[in-house]
């Protein structure tokens, strides 16, 4: 008996200094879970009633001092489609096969330098365009999603691309999702490959710069995507700009701007965005194009909830091909959108949303686009199972733990 409480207080013993350590580090879990009862109607081609889950992540994050003021940090979110079990198909293809994703995922450094951090995660283009994002759950966010390949129509947030390695594969109502491949025309992206500095604070003024080796392998591409951004968030005023680059692309060496500024006046917080894209032809791939997208928005407190609209422009569509970079007139489009969000708690909510998207005469919404001539600049009628309209109406539940 005395032997085996020796040797109990002897393991005990050597354990307390790594609990002692264990204690000294931070670990929180974080998330927000989002369902939203959905009905959109495309004119010309029918109506699709679900559940979605725009949106939805779990996360950990974790800091430890290591003296000197200096922290070790890390971080692991995923994306979860708690509308979905994986593995569906519709008419043969995949829908969001992937039920769980990586959205971000980080070790690294802080102190009174700022951040410092390697992996995979959104670029400093994305914290920009977030600035914007009022119409919560709904995949008709805005217009700032061109698509890849020779039809670039208008598609709902599912664009949204992660830029890697891998080839791209086709994804939900839009042929174009290209999840990986270093080939998609979008800035609304994350990098994986990566690595991100985020300065302090000065009085409300930021800096942080993202550089990724895309498709920095021993065959293949060598594209490097390198995204920077300044910003400023004291009392009322947000302002910020960001600037990304696409390096040497499949297809195009591409650059864009996006600004933002917002002014909070208590009874209503004006906001707007502006955003340039440009392209030009690479690897065999000649020409180029430019595409402008904006949007003005006001929210406005109504009680323990807020009300949002916005209005959405884009003036062109852009096609990226192996030998041609051409811009389309008539391939953008212009968005109304609306909701408003209730909340209960800190934590829970509920909010109604709504959106009508028109697409010009050389585009279409998550459909057939009408064949475009380069050489004239016009396109051909607008063909059967084409949408030229949208509509979406929805109610949703949230709630952030």
């Amino acid at each position: 008996m005395n032997k085996k409480v020796i040797a109990l207080a002897v393991a005990g013993a050597l354990a307390l200094p790594l609990a002692a350590k264990a204690q000294t580090a931070n670990v929180t879990m974080y998330g927000t879970f989002r369902l939203a009862l959905e009905s959109t109607d495309l004119n010309n081609v029918g109506r699709n009633n679900h559940i979605d889950s725009w949106s939805s992540r779990w996360g950990i994050r974790g800091i430890e001092s290591v003296g000197g003021g200096l922290n070790g940090i890390f971080q692991l979110e995923l994306g979860v489609g708690l509308d979905n079990s994986g593995g569906a198909t519709l008419d043969g293809t995949a829908l969001r096969t992937q039920v769980v994703t990586i959205r971000e995922a980080w070790a690294g450094l802080n102190g009174p330098f700022g951040t410092a951090k390697m992996g995979a995660g959104l670029t400093p283009w994305d914290d920009v365009l977030g600035y914007g994002h009022l119409l919560l759950s709904n995949g008709f966010e805005g217009l700032t999603t061109l698509g890849a390949g020779v039809n670039p129509g208008i598609a709902r947030s599912g664009n949204f691309t992660n830029f890697a390695s891998s080839t791209s594969i086709a994804g939900f109502g839009n042929a174009n999702n290209n999840i990986g491949g270093p080939n998609s025309t979008n800035y609304d992206a994350r990098y994986n490959n990566s690595f991100r500095y985020d300065s302090p604070s000065f009085n409300g003024l930021t800096f942080a710069t993202h550089f990724a080796f895309i498709g920095e392998n021993s065959s293949g591409t060598k594209a490097k995507g390198w995204d920077t951004k300044i910003d400023y968030n004291n009392g009322p005023i947000t302002a910020a700009i960001a600037y990304s680059r696409h390096i040497d692309f499949i297809q195009y060496d591409g650059s864009a701007w996006i600004g933002h500024l917002a002014y909070d006046f208590g009874v209503v917080k004006l906001e707007g965005q502006y955003h340039r894209m440009m392209y030009d032809g690479n690897n065999g791939s000649t020409g180029n194009a430019t595409a402008n997208y904006w949007h003005a928005g006001v929210v406005v407190p109504i009680g323990p909830g807020w009300l949002t609209a916005q209005y959405h422009d884009r003036n062109k569509g852009v096609t990226t091909s192996a030998t041609a970079i051409t811009s389309i007139n008539g391939g953008g489009g212009k968005a109304y959108s609306a909701t408003y969000k209730y909340g209960f708690s800190k934590r829970t909510f509920v909010y109604g949303f709504g959106a009508y998207v028109k697409a010009d005469s050389c585009a279409a919404i998550e459909s057939i686009v009408p064949t475009y001539n380069a050489a004239t600049g016009t396109c051909a009628a607008r063909p059967a199972g084409s949408a030229d309209k949208a509509t979406a109406l929805g109610f949703g539940v949230q709630h952030n733990f």
